[in-house]
């Protein structure tokens, strides 16, 4: 049980997809309080429970945008994979909950005038739970997608835009223009970076790294790669050849890949590393 709650755990610090999550919990705690009635409000006016009521999804989003958004910019080194464990996010979900409850009695008795009873204080510490329960279950949800999006990634063999050769494992890119065709073995490939409208591909020539530029997109590298599942995109700009990893680190500036043959690190988006850390361990 303990070893469980040490081993590493993804944060997803995606702003975009922090902002809409929260601000869907926000509105959904907004419509759930309106529509059961769990706190009493007979003695407003309907106008003035809707603005008390959304003052409840104001403080959820406030408070969820602290302990998920401002709180990881502020120490992004805490939150890396390696460095974020399933007990940490325990506790923050169950800090996240304390701050809403205490919140919510607070902002009950000085703005809603209600009289805090033992009973309506309890029913207000459950009401905290939901955005806590609701953030635990997108997380696993995305968590799952993940796993599931990689598994049906291996399982596509039909349709790929390129010729391979079985005995030798070949692969053509097919350039943009299609005035260059370029032919490599996979083995050879170390890593394939995004450069504009071109790609970079970073080739081992018995021990010496080459590159060859040619005029295509990463997103047609990687559905050329799909059916090698030892390549795959560690970074938006990056596809790496797994079989050429020494180690993963964490640097200054996130988790950082170490290559064979280069002094080249290569970093590794918070949104990829779980697959990076589960493909090396595959290998």
């Amino acid at each position: 049980m303990l070893k469980n709650l040490n081993k590493p755990y993804p944060f997803f610090d995606d702003l975009v997809y922090n902002l809409k999550v929260i601000l869907g919990i926000s509105m959904f705690l907004f419509l759930f309080i309106l529509f059961f009635q769990p706190v009493e409000l007979q003695n407003f006016e309907f106008n003035n429970q809707l603005l008390i009521i959304a003052g409840f999804g104001g403080i959820t989003f406030l408070i969820l945008g602290l302990n998920y958004i401002l709180f990881p910019s502020i120490f992004p080194k805490l939150f890396l994979y390696g460095n974020w464990q399933l007990y940490k996010d325990i506790l923050l979900n169950f800090i996240t909950w304390a701050f809403l409850a205490v919140a919510f009695n607070f902002y009950s008795h000085y703005v809603g005038l209600m009289s805090i009873t033992f009973h309506l204080s309890f029913r207000i510490i459950l009401l905290g739970l939901i955005p806590v329960v609701a953030l635990i279950i997108l997380h696993q949800f995305k968590i799952y997608k993940i796993n599931f999006q990689q598994i049906l990634d291996l399982s596509k063999n039909a349709g790929i835009p390129f010729n391979i050769t079985a005995s030798d494992k070949k692969i053509e890119f097919i350039t943009d223009n299609k005035a260059e065709n370029f032919n490599i073995h996979i083995s050879n490939i170390v890593m394939i970076k995004s450069a504009n409208n071109y790609i970079e591909i970073f080739m081992n020539d018995n021990g010496v790294i080459n590159k060859k530029l040619i005029r295509s997109t990463l997103k047609n590298a990687e559905n050329q790669m799909k059916s090698f599942p030892n390549v795959i995109r560690c970074h938006r700009t990056t596809l790496i050849n797994i079989d050429y990893i020494i180690k993963l680190s964490s640097g200054q500036h996130g988790s950082i890949l170490h290559l064979k043959n280069t002094d080249e690190k290569v970093p590794v988006s918070r949104q990829f590393i779980v697959q990076v850390r589960e493909a090396i361990k595959s290998r």
